[in-house]
Parts: structure tokens; C-alpha cells; sequence
């Protein structure tokens, strides 16, 4: 808008607004190259907003997975324990060990998924970070230009 009334202004100026013309055109080309960086930043905020409930999701599901091997560890326990006052049963709790044994190691597998997920979102996150802290230096000198501009249309 400051743009668009700086070139009326120049333009009702006529030649003596020539310069005036000039640093509206700036104004507003800064105007618009702000605008694109803001919509990137906020589409890569939300990006990494995304990606961090992700992540948490992960990390609770990795603990829920946790504490039922936890439980199930306690459990082969008290299976030892019967095993050794019942030895007439030795069979069919050496079967039962085997079967807790396979659900352990497919939990422990896909708990070491879960963390290499997190790992990886993790990673994705920081990149993320990275690429809009850059974006952000870029900002910086856009913004000191347009302030420069606009205390130019100011101070004339």
C-alpha cells in the first residue's frame, strides 16, 4: 500500500518525482520479496511443528513398548521360578520361555524402529531448523532495506 500511494505520488509528480518513483518500485519489490519469505518461514514452522508431535508420538509409543517388555521380563521371571518348584512341567514352560523370548526380541525389533524413526525425525527437525534460521538471515538485511526505504519516504 505505502508502495502503490509513493508511485501516485510520483506519478502526479511528473518529472520531479522521477527519483520518488524509483524508491517506491523498491519499496514494493522488498514489500513482495518479505511477503514470499514470510509464507516459507510459516509453511516451514508448521513443517517442524508436525514433525515434532511426530516425534513425540514416536518417543510415547516407544515408551508404552518399553514398559510391556518390562512386564513381560517380570513374567519370564515368575516362569523361572515356577520352573524350578515344578520340574514335572519342565516342557511346557520351556515352550512358554520360547514363545516370551520371540515377543520380546519382535518388541525389542520394533522398539529399535521406533527410536531409529525418532532418530531420523530428529535429524529432519534440525535441518528444518537450520534451513529456516537461514532463511531468517536473509530476512535481516530485507527488512534494514525496507527500513531504509521507508525512513527515505519520510524524511522527502
Amino acid at each position: 500500500v505505502l508502495a502503490l500511494n509513493a508511485a501516485i505520488q510520483a506519478a502526479a509528480a511528473g518529472d520531479a518525482g522521477r527519483g520518488f518513483s524509483v524508491v517506491a518500485d523498491a519499496v514494493q519489490r522488498l514489500a513482495e520479496r518479505l511477503a514470499d519469505a514470510t509464507h516459507q518461514l510459516a509453511a516451514q514452522v508448521r513443517t517442524t511443528q508436525g514433525d515434532a508431535h511426530d516425534a513425540a508420538q514416536a518417543v510415547e509409543r516407544a515408551t508404552h513398548e518399553v514398559a510391556a517388555a518390562a512386564g513381560q521380563a517380570a513374567h519370564a521371571g515368575s516362569a523361572l521360578a515356577d520352573l524350578e518348584r515344578q520340574q514335572q512341567q519342565l516342557a511346557t514352560l520351556a515352550a512358554q520361555m520360547a514363545s516370551i523370548a520371540q515377543r520380546e526380541a519382535s518388541r525389542a525389533t520394533h522398539t529399535a524402529d521406533a527410536v531409529q524413526r525418532l532418530v531420523a525425525a530428529t535429524e529432519y527437525t534440525s535441518a528444518t531448523a537450520h534451513s529456516t534460521a537461514e532463511q531468517l538471515r536473509t530476512l535481516v538485511p530485507a527488512a534494514a532495506q525496507l527500513r531504509q526505504a521507508v525512513a527515505q519516504l519520510a524524511s522527502a
